[in-house]
């Protein structure tokens, strides 16, 4: 089954605030615009977001992980389980700790600790290496949490991530998590579907293209490995697929999405009105992004009790 749309009001002061919240996030410490040109001072910069104060979470680095990963544990614990989560930026960019603030909001929402990787970026380690990394972070956290207490989640790269992940999980015989959910995932690195009419902030359809060729380094942007929108998704656990209705990349979740739904798989996906790439970034500014929010934790908490029971 799939589902669209949001409802609630949403007020033009709102839009204009979480605007303005997330341009200035993604352009800075997530260098998707105006960031250094130097990828390490970029990749510092975003990092820097780590500092910000994360509530009621508590962090634990991770030895077994790779590079820096780490686990983000609530202080209060509402249900068993645990969530694997692949960061954004491009391939190239973001790490645990400058996805901190966002996934500890997630945590404390759900209650249940998180699993951050840190898989290898580009152009040092172009595909598949990321992808490598991920299915290996699945593996070792099935060794510790039973697959249906796991719900994976990943926003922007981070989600197409997930997605190409779920795909060689299930080519490898892996079993499937309690439930997946992305947040403005990038599904086609062939850049078939953007709207450039789109009056989208933060992403152009040239820093698509530029990011794809920098993670692929010449690999088929065609491959459902590199670009789930093309693979076999008949394997997929529940989905929850969130995207702003202000994103030039809104294709990459409803195209991927119908294709899904057309193998037999279940899928949500709800469309913020007005909302921009990874506007949950603000969920301590706007409402919507909070309820964003809300919704992850409680689509993971029924699709993880519904197979626990």
């Amino acid at each position: 089954m799939i589902k669209s749309g949001k409802g609630g009001t949403f007020s033009g002061a709102e839009e204009r605030m979480v605007f303005g919240y997330t341009v200035r996030y993604l352009r800075t410490p997530l260098g998707a615009m105006d960031a250094p040109p130097d990828m390490a001072e970029r990749r510092q910069t975003m990092d820097a977001r780590g500092d910000e104060p994360i509530g009621d979470v508590t962090i634990e680095r991770c030895p077994d992980g790779p590079g820096r990963s780490e686990w983000l544990w609530p202080k209060r614990r509402s249900q068993s389980g645990a969530i694997l989560f692949l960061h954004g930026s491009g391939m190239s960019k973001g790490s645990p700790a400058s996805h901190r603030p966002l996934i500890a909001r997630i945590v404390a929402a759900v209650g249940i600790p998180a699993f951050v990787v840190d898989y290898r970026l580009a152009p040092e380690h172009p595909f598949p290496s990321a992808l490598e990394d991920a299915v290996e972070a699945y593996r070792s956290l099935l060794l510790r949490v039973p697959a249906h207490a796991v719900a994976v989640m990943g926003d922007s790269a981070g989600g197409g991530l997930v997605l190409a992940m779920l795909l060689a999980a299930a080519a490898q015989g892996l079993a499937m998590p309690a439930a997946a959910v992305t947040l403005s995932a990038w599904t086609d690195l062939a850049v078939t579907g953007s709207a450039p009419d789109v009056d989208d902030p933060v992403v152009t359809q040239q820093k698509l293209r530029d990011a794809a060729a920098t993670y692929l380094d010449g690999a088929d942007p065609f491959s459902p490995m590199a670009s789930p929108l093309y693979g076999d998704l008949s394997s997929l656990p529940p989905l929850l697929m969130q995207v702003g209705s202000r994103e030039i990349m809104l294709a990459d979740t409803t195209r991927f999405a119908e294709r899904a739904v057309e193998q037999g798989r279940d899928v949500r996906v709800s469309v913020y009105p007005g909302m921009t790439h990874v506007f949950q970034l603000n969920a301590l500014e706007s409402p919507l992004a909070s309820e964003a929010i809300v919704e992850i934790a409680r689509f993971v908490e029924t699709n993880i009790s519904a197979l626990v029971r």
